[in-house]
């Protein structure tokens, strides 16, 4: 339970109606005992289609672990919070804890964005309360091409081949290419589609490297990642769509055995 409840409102004219008492309550009522909270932060925005209600439960310690105030990036399900001083101090579970949950411009809850503090928790208990007062909730049909992140799914696309087929695919790619070139300009990070059928098309690199000829052969290696067999993302129940990413981070490139003990591999 919080001691020192404080709450924070991000928004103008926003108040706790039966609906939202009824929300801040299950929130408190669910909350892990491992830690103390004693902070709750709630924040509401708005897109065109989509209105975003978060609500965050966090510890005084949390609060002295960070060097300046919380910045929460994302909607629907992808909120990270950051510390400056996220490095310094061990991660407590649970801390924050947070909810995120989405609802349409008409008040109906959507069941595929929203989610508690994991994204495999039920959410029915919400959803009931959305009932309760008379909302609804959208159809399966919304999320046909929505393109969900691997990290609000419950089962994320995955790779038939697995890791090791992976980085055998990627090693291979980058055979004739020398690790020192390279030093300094990984990792690269390539972005790929997963349909329901379980279709892959390459969609773009979402980090590149200095250097433009490992920036070509990432791409040429999505390209052919993509022609392999995977798995879809499944969420509530459903298929849907979603982003798989494939990382060339550094490590990788130490692909030669005469090369592994170099230490300039190491830098």
């Amino acid at each position: 339970m919080l001691h020192s409840l404080l709450l924070v409102l991000s928004c103008l004219g926003i108040s706790l109606s039966d609906f939202g008492q009824e929300i801040i309550n299950l929130f408190i009522k669910s909350m892990p005992e491992s830690i103390e909270k004693n902070t709750l932060f709630l924040s509401f925005d708005r897109s065109d289609t989509l209105s975003y209600l978060s609500i965050y439960a966090l510890s005084e310690s949390y609060r002295e672990r960070t060097s300046q105030d919380i910045t929460i990036l994302g909607k629907g399900g992808e909120n990270v919070f950051f510390s400056g001083e996220s490095g310094k101090d061990p991660v407590i579970p649970d801390d924050p804890y947070s909810w995120s949950i989405v609802m349409d411009n008409d008040g109906n809850v959507n069941p595929f964005l929203t989610r508690k503090h994991y994204v495999e928790d039920s959410i029915d208990d919400i959803i009931s309360i959305f009932h309760k007062f008379g909302f609804g909730s959208v159809e399966a049909s919304w999320a046909d091409n929505y393109v969900f992140s691997s990290l609000a799914v419950e089962h994320p696309a995955e790779f038939i081949g697995g890791d090791t087929r992976l980085l055998e695919m990627i090693r291979e790619a980058f055979s004739e290419t020398t690790v020192g070139p390279l030093q300094g300009k990984i990792p690269i990070a390539g972005s790929l589609i997963v349909e329901r059928d379980g279709s892959v098309f390459f969609e773009r690199l979402i980090v590149k490297s200095e250097d433009e000829k490992a920036n070509n052969i990432a791409i040429t290696i999505c390209k052919e990642i993509a022609q392999e067999t995977f798995i879809p993302a499944s969420h509530r129940g459903i298929r849907v769509k979603s982003r798989y990413v494939v990382f060339f981070p550094y490590f990788i490139f130490k692909f030669k055995s005469d090369l592994i003990n170099d230490s300039s591999c190491d830098n």
